[in-house]
């Protein structure tokens, strides 16, 4: 879920050729630098929230800081690597929206909505970042003029989004 801790820390174990532990190697953990993402905490040597270099211990096991999803929904990947190894480890990740908050307009008309008439309105579903939250909730949207109520319309979500027309 967005801006919260990942329940399982990112880890690594290098070997060498024969399967043995290599110790005191520095692995590089790297998060996308924005969009779906995440920022490592506390990690030594980090120059920035998005990369984390961690030394491999005794077992050849490096460990990444804890690990906080960003404010943004969506899948991404964090790649541990070190120059030596051939050929790095990606975590495939996903951060998921929190929970319903706010109801924003996705589609605003162009002119008045009419009886009739053929404009249309889109309302989304978001958390309190902005993100989509798949959502089949009913959407009730009340239309006025001049302070008085003319009639509420009633619409199912689908995937977040409720779509209402003339």
């Amino acid at each position: 879920t967005v801006n919260t801790t990942f329940a399982t820390a990112l880890e690594v174990r290098v070997i060498d050729q024969f399967g043995n532990p290599v110790p005191n190697v520095a692995v590089t953990f790297t998060a996308p630098s924005s969009g779906a993402s995440g920022a490592f905490a506390g990690c030594t040597s980090n120059p920035n929230s998005y990369t984390c270099v961690a030394t491999t211990n005794t077992n050849g096991d490096a460990t990444a800081s804890t690990f906080t999803a960003s404010t943004t929904a969506g899948s991404f990947s964090v790649v541990a690597s070190d120059p030596n190894v051939a050929t790095p480890v990606t975590f495939s990740l996903q951060n998921s929206a929190g929970a319903a908050a706010k109801i924003a307009i996705t589609t605003q008309p162009t002119t008045p909505i009419i009886a009739g008439g053929t404009e249309s309105l889109s309302v989304s579903v978001e958390d309190t970042y902005g993100n989509l939250v798949s959502s089949t909730d009913s959407i009730s949207v009340a239309l006025s003029s001049n302070s008085f109520v003319l009639g509420t319309t009633t619409v199912a979500a689908a995937g977040g989004v409720a779509n209402f027309s003339g």
